[in-house]
């Protein structure tokens, strides 16, 4: 019976196992508390059954029809999957950081400055998404707070209009 070579989480929050080189991913839960996993090539119809404590493989149906995923390969996706997490866990830190924290704690993985330059095209796209939200959230409150400052008669029209970025001339805004 096979072994279970690696356990990791997707960009997605799902958990993958590697088996020999091909990559499994959690398909759901059973009522027995072990986990259905199934190849992460659609075209492959590979399944397995694993324990609870993910230590080892209960059952397994078919054969791979296709090769085993390169060892480069797995290891790029698995950096990649982690880098988009944190990304969006830690919307503020830029992903220059995040990149090098993450790279940190990786020990034997061979990276090309093309992987790196890929790895930080996507965090900033994930960053970016989830920066203009919270921006788009804390320019909302500002709003609601000076209008309410202007409505309580704490601020004048014309400070309004200036918090607000409007240019007033005279009788013209």
């Amino acid at each position: 019976m096979n072994s279970i070579d690696d356990i990791f989480v997707t960009k997605r929050g799902r958990r993958c196992v590697l088996i020999q080189g091909y990559k499994l991913s959690e398909n759901k839960q059973l009522k027995d508390r072990t986990f259905h996993f199934r190849c992460t090539n659609r075209k492959c119809n590979v399944t397995a059954i694993i324990g609870e404590k993910f230590d080892l493989i209960i059952s397994q149906k078919n054969d791979h029809n296709h090769p085993a995923t390169s060892e480069n390969i797995l290891n790029r996706q698995k950096i990649m999957s982690t880098l988009k997490r944190k990304a969006i866990d830690d919307v503020f830190t830029k992903p220059n950081k995040i990149i090098r924290k993450v790279l940190k704690d990786q020990t034997t993985v061979n990276i090309s400055h093309s992987d790196v330059r890929t790895f930080r095209k996507s965090i900033i796209k994930k960053n970016q998404f989830n920066y203009t939200r919270k921006e788009a959230e804390l320019k909302r409150k500002f709003l609601i707070d000076n209008w309410n400052a202007y409505d309580k008669g704490d601020i004048t029209l014309i400070e309004y209009l200036k918090i607000m970025g409007i240019r007033y001339q005279g009788n013209k805004i």
